[in-house]
């Protein structure tokens, strides 16, 4: 087959196209059922909830997404079915590794590929007749088995650190939830009860750019989080942000113990009343979770006013320190696992890098 060939010696488009007739036992699969970057098919529809054209698909063949290929959505697909027409179906050639296939079709060269020559400018796409002669690298067939089986590995490594994430954080959620409830010794019954207005006050935050980012250290929070560093600082002391508006943080509570900038899409404690742990508190809002009380009309929004009258319990400072100190160990394990998952998924991209170009060569044995 030689080292350099077309995109289409590996690979061949299969347009079956369905409309009636589909066997309902059979799932359908659109865009908004591949995550980016993934390699398998995370969830599925049903066959007759799609009343539009579809091609079908059968095990073995990828699914890749022309629209929008910035996405990167491409995976094999181990189950037959029916997918949307934004989704190319193509089937590996006879001689062709089925896997190594698969991961080609989500090399960085293929996809940014698929970006160069997709056409529109709202919602672009691109198409399998600007790919097909794109030169991508097809060694020996025994050497694209050896490639795929490190890639298939690296991917299983993957698929355990984000089982072992995914539990930790069912772990943590439930302890957090024990806490707020029953404490560390079983003695909610006995804890104050108060509203957060009572407990602290909040100010909005002010623009992002009167921090003066870039080059500065002063770490800047927004609605979603850590937003960047800059030169100026908001707080000076322990305090607590929530994010003001925006579907993705909104209602969300951190605690922070340095100074920092807030930006004017969350809200910040400027005042925290004796007895309290900021942090403990953060902790609380948490699990009381604010997201229930945003507004939902419009944009989502969580006001000074609503969170003010929400409730909030007060347990003695000696048992929030002890519940923070719970807490913070839970939050340890955490971090460890997606530190460690963090580097295999680095590991993953540097092997897709390095064996899919050719820059390290894999000895077909």
């Amino acid at each position: 087959m030689g080292d350099l060939a077309p995109l289409g010696t590996l690979v061949e488009p299969i347009r079956e196209m369905v409309i009636t007739g589909k066997n309902r036992s059979f799932p359908y699969v659109g865009l908004e059922h591949l995550e980016s970057d993934r390699s398998r098919v995370t969830s599925t529809g049903l066959s007759e909830e799609s009343v539009s054209m579809n091609v079908a698909f059968r095990p073995g063949d990828i699914l890749f997404g022309k629209l929008r290929p910035n996405l990167h959505k491409s995976v094999i697909v181990d189950f037959p079915g029916y997918c949307s027409t934004e989704l190319v179906v193509l089937r590996p050639r006879p001689m062709v590794d089925p896997s190594y296939a698969g991961w080609m079709l989500r090399s960085e060269q293929v996809f940014a590929e698929a970006v160069r020559t997709a056409e529109g400018t709202r919602m672009p796409r691109s198409s399998w007749r600007r790919l097909r002669n794109l030169d991508v690298r097809c060694p020996p067939r025994m050497e694209q088995q050896r490639v795929a089986e490190i890639l298939d590995a690296a991917d299983r490594c993957i698929e355990v650190e984000e089982h072992a994430f995914a539990k930790i954080q069912k772990m943590h959620m439930g302890t957090l939830a024990d806490l707020m409830t029953r404490g560390t010794s079983n003695m909610s019954s006995s804890w104050g009860r108060v509203t957060c207005g009572e407990a602290f006050s909040l100010a909005s935050g002010l623009p992002y750019m009167q921090a003066i980012p870039g080059g500065g250290s002063v770490p800047i929070y927004g609605s979603s989080g850590l937003a960047g560093h800059g030169k100026k600082s908001l707080t000076l002391r322990p305090t607590i942000v929530i994010g003001r508006v925006g579907e993705g943080g909104v209602g969300s509570s951190y605690y922070l113990s340095q100074a920092s900038w807030i930006t004017d899409n969350a809200l910040w404690a400027n005042w925290i009343s004796p007895g309290w742990l900021p942090e403990f508190i953060a902790k609380y809002l948490t699990w009381f979770d604010l997201r229930r009380i945003r507004s939902q009309t419009g944009q989502p929004l969580v006001t000074q006013h609503v969170i003010a009258e929400c409730p909030i319990v007060k347990p003695s400072l000696d048992e929030q320190r002890e519940i923070v100190d719970v807490l913070r160990g839970w939050q340890a394990r955490e971090m460890s696992i997606e530190r460690n998952l963090a580097k295999v998924r680095t590991l993953k991209q540097g092997l897709m890098d390095d064996l899919l170009s050719g820059r390290v060569r894999v000895p077909s044995i």
